[in-house]
C-alpha cells in the first residue's frame, strides 16, 4: 500500500533526548493519504487516514507543493542569510514568491486531475502556516541540502515547473525558486560545492542540461538563466 507522508518533526535537541531518548515530537498535522485502489474491501476508520484515487495526485501534491515550497523557502532564505525556515516565512517577499509558486503548481494539479482548486489552495495556506512553526526549529541548510538531487528533472522544482508547463501555465515563480537553488553554495554541503564547480567551469547551461535535463529553446531555459542573473535584485 502506498502512502504520502507529509508530517514534519522538529530537530531533536540534546535536552529533548535527555528528557526521554525514545520520545518522538511531531507537529499537530496528522493526515495520511493512502492509495485507495491498493486496498481490497472496506477500509477501517482510522483517524487521519485519507483513502484517495488516483493516488498519483497525492504523490504529486506532496512533491510539487510540500517539498517544492519547503525548498523554495530554504533557497531564498539562504540568499538572505536566514538561519531558520520560519524566518523565510516571515519575510514578506519570500513568503509571497513561495505562495505564488505553489499556486502555479496548484493550477496544474487542478487541471490535470480535476480536483477542487479551492481545496488545493486551502492546502497551500495550511502548508505555509506549518512551515512557519517556530517549534520545528528547522534550519535553512538542512532543507536546502543536496541541491543537485533537488534540481533533478523529476524532483520538486524542475518537476513542478515542467508539470505546470505541460498543463499550459508558465511557472515564473517556480523558476525563481529554481534560480535560487542554483545559487546555493553552502561551504559544508558537498553537493552545493560540486554544483558551484560545475557552474564556474562550464556555465549555468551545463547544470540546466546535465542535471535538470532541460534543453536550449525550452520555454523555461532562458527564463531560469535571466532569473539566475537577477535573483538578488528580485528578492530585495
Amino acid at each position: 500500500m502506498r502512502a504520502a507522508v507529509g508530517r514534519m518533526v522538529p530537530i531533536i535537541s540534546a535536552e529533548m533526548k535527555e528528557e526521554h531518548p525514545l520520545r518522538i515530537w511531531t507537529e499537530p498535522f496528522k493526515e495520511l493519504p493512502i492509495d485507495r485502489d491498493s486496498i481490497k474491501g472496506e477500509i477501517p476508520k482510522i483517524e487521519g487516514i485519507i483513502p484517495f484515487s488516483p493516488f498519483d495526485y497525492q504523490i504529486k501534491k506532496k512533491i510539487f507543493l510540500h517539498n517544492a515550497g519547503h525548498a523554495i523557502l530554504a533557497y531564498l532564505g539562504y540568499l538572505k542569510k536566514y538561519v531558520y525556515i520560519h524566518e523565510s516565512c516571515e519575510d514578506i517577499t519570500i513568503n509571497q514568491i513561495c505562495q505564488f509558486a505553489l499556486r502555479e503548481a496548484a493550477l496544474a494539479l487542478n487541471k490535470h486531475f480535476n480536483v477542487s482548486l479551492e481545496d488545493v489552495f486551502d492546502y497551500i495556506e495550511k502548508l505555509m502556516k506549518r512551515f512557519n512553526n517556530k517549534k520545528l526549529n528547522d534550519t535553512v541548510v538542512r532543507v536546502a541540502r543536496e541541491p543537485l538531487r533537488k534540481l533533478a528533472y523529476n524532483d520538486r522544482l524542475i518537476g513542478a515547473a515542467k508539470f505546470s508547463l505541460e498543463e499550459g501555465y508558465l511557472p515564473i515563480y517556480l523558476c525563481i525558486g529554481i534560480a535560487a537553488a542554483l545559487k546555493y553554495d553552502e561551504p559544508h554541503d558537498l553537493s552545493a560545492q560540486q554544483m558551484k564547480r560545475m557552474i564556474t567551469q562550464n556555465g549555468i547551461e551545463y547544470v540546466l542540461n546535465a542535471i535538470c535535463k532541460l534543453n536550449p529553446g525550452e520555454k523555461i531555459w532562458n527564463l531560469i538563466k535571466f532569473l539566475y542573473n537577477n535573483i538578488t535584485e528580485l528578492i530585495k
